[in-house]
């Protein structure tokens, strides 16, 4: 059923006459069965999670390498390119924003292996709009790779991604674990795609040398260098240049069993698993990783990962669109948090059905995050239907407390999986706040690719703000100058700090203070030593986090006290509220397993 616009049999009784509004019981008895009627046959529920348009571009290119060009749902998925293309022309990363070099020249290329010549009107003002903001040598490293698989690049052109990376111990400051896990399951793939240079030629007339302002030939570095000397991007580029040479000279004596170790690191993230990372990006590598291996379109291997790919697609009418995953854990605890809160007693079979199905799909298996801690007891929930290496510790959470909503905290089948998911929690968190407490220096904020901690922050202001006290939660929650919203830069993996705006800093030296000509000071090389100097009485190294100093306040652990009913003993001492939310903040997949 799509939308609210048709009401089933529940809601024929209901007085929705013209002259009146439905009351505030109308409205939550509309919403309730709205949301039963989206219940699955099995118990779930699962909405579309809406990604931009690069999911259909890249679609659209992965086919053109893989010669599957005449497929139709190329033209489906370019017909969509077409619907959501700004009114000004060229391609956002969200909708109403200003065209981006790297998400247009994905489109245009896209629409070109659709069938669309470059003479039309709508593609002259687009490449128009692309030259002027500096061609398509001006795209992003994900998109140089894509031009490269498809010939119109050199792979000189791109990132240096060596297959080494993987013999990289845990202990060295640059390891695939010391990144987002989606950031790992796309790199690993992508450096056998750097290792192998697949490229598939197309036609010239397919191609976008129109679009290049300098010859697509020219080899330039990945990334255009800063004016300053000792920057880590020129260092960066240094080490890329560094790395390319000695590719150049074959001095890469390990690279086979880099590639063999990388390909079998993948194969083994298929299990328990709807593709690599269960994410589209992922997905996508692993099908050009494949056909770099020599496998052919109807091989086992390759049919499984174009059938993860196609799972994520939504036909509709003569458009096609993809999402970027799928989203049934998350959608059904929420949708079993707002049938509680509209009402819906626990026994009621739709409730009972979507707790089964919740239960059934706890992860038990060990993942990345074991390599942290091995005795740890899996436990926990994933976004996705299937994601056995990486469950994440929001979702964990919402579970929780969608089961404690529903009356099912002390159920005879809950109860194992709930013991299990609070420990894990807690193990995770333990092992988040050893990570913190590293000098910062040794991490080289690697976290900070694609680190989930500002989404995690947002999900769990969500999570806490449920019920009917919500409103009063919003209110305290703006007084409170240690509310949630001053945990989202300590959350975030990066530098701390700007210059010229007070802050706290998260390493605990308390707020910044002027210098004698009233500049605020921030911990850069200089400034963190003179802060030190100023916190003599600390007894703690500078650049080490306490991140037991930046707890949640009680008026906001006070909203789920409703789950502190379900937490088991932990040896003397019951397991407080606050030790089940502060795992909230934290994804797994924002730390090195």
């Amino acid at each position: 059923m799509n939308g609210f616009s048709s009401l089933s049999s529940r809601e024929s009784t209901t007085d929705l006459s013209a002259d009146r509004l439905p009351d505030l019981a109308t409205a939550l008895e509309l919403g309730r069965n709205g949301l039963l009627d989206r219940q699955k046959s099995d118990g779930h529920w699962v909405g579309e999670l809406q990604g931009d348009s690069i999911l259909e571009s890249e679609y659209i290119l992965l086919m053109a390498f893989l010669g599957r060009e005449d497929d139709p749902r190329i033209r489906q998925a370019a017909n969509y390119l077409l619907q959501v293309r700004m009114p000004k022309g060229g391609w956002g990363n969200y909708p109403g924003g200003p065209a981006d070099v790297s998400v247009s020249v994905k489109a245009y290329f896209a629409l070109k292996i659709a069938g669309h010549k470059a003479d039309e009107s709508l593609m002259i003002e687009t490449a128009k709009i692309i030259r002027s903001l500096g061609g398509a040598e001006a795209c992003n490293s994900f998109t140089k790779f894509y031009l490269a698989l498809l010939g119109q690049t050199s792979y000189l052109n791109c990132p240096a991604v060596p297959p080494e990376l993987m013999f990289l111990p845990r202990w060295f400051p640059i390891n695939i674990y010391a990144m987002s896990a989606w950031s790992r399951t796309i790199l690993v793939p992508l450096s056998v795609v750097w290792a192998k240079k697949p490229v598939r030629t197309l036609p010239s007339e397919l191609g976008i040398r129109e679009l290049f302002l300098e010859a697509p030939e020219t080899i330039r570095p990945p990334h255009t260098p800063t004016q300053a000397r000792f920057t880590w991007t020129n260092f960066f580029l240094r080490v890329d240049s560094f790395l390319k040479r000695l590719e150049r000279w074959h001095l890469t004596p390990f690279r086979r069993w880099a590639v063999r170790k990388a390909v079998a690191w993948m194969r083994e993230r298929y299990v328990d698993s709807d593709g690599v990372g269960a994410i589209f990006p992922p997905m996508v590598y692993n099908a050009v990783v494949l056909r770099a291996l020599g496998a052919s379109n109807d091989d086992p291997e390759m049919i499984w990962a174009m059938r993860q790919i196609e799972d994520l697609m939504i036909p509709e009418g003569e458009t096609l669109r993809l999402q970027p995953c799928l989203s049934p854990i998350w959608d059904t605890t929420l949708t079993l948090i707002a049938l509680a809160d509209a009402g819906l007693p626990a026994g009621d079979p739709s409730i009972e059905m979507a707790v089964s199905w919740l239960l059934t799909r706890e992860i038990r298996r060990k993942g990345d995050w074991s390599l942290a801690n091995s005795k740890l007891v899996p436990g926990g929930w994933c976004f996705e239907y299937r994601n056995g290496f990486y469950p994440d510790t929001d979702d964990t959470a919402m579970a929780l407390i969608a089961l404690a909503r529903t009356g099912h905290s002390r159920s005879p089948e809950a109860e194992p999986a709930i013991g299990r998911a609070v420990n894990w929690l807690k193990g995770i968190y333990s092992d988040a706040q050893r990570v913190l407490a590293r000098p910062l220096g040794r991490e080289l904020h690697l976290r900070n690719l694609a680190s989930p901690g500002r989404l995690a922050a947002d999900r769990l202001r969500h999570a806490i703000a449920d019920g009917p006290q919500g409103c009063r939660l919003a209110k305290e929650r703006a007084a409170d100058q240690r509310g949630l919203g001053r945990i989202v830069p300590q959350l975030r993996r990066c530098r701390l700090g700007r210059q010229g705006r007070p802050h706290r800093l998260a390493n605990g030296l308390g707020p910044a203070r002027p210098d004698r000509r009233g500049r605020s000071q921030i911990p850069g090389s200089t400034s963190r030593h003179r802060l030190a100097a100023g916190n003599a009485k600390i007894k703690r190294p500078l650049g080490r986090r306490a991140v037991h100093r930046h707890r949640l306040p009680e008026s906001v652990l006070s909203e789920v006290s409703h789950v502190s009913g379900i937490l088991p003993v932990d040896g003397d001492r019951s397991v407080s509220t606050r030790d089940f939310v502060a795992p909230c903040i934290w994804r797994t997949h924002a730390f090195p397993a």
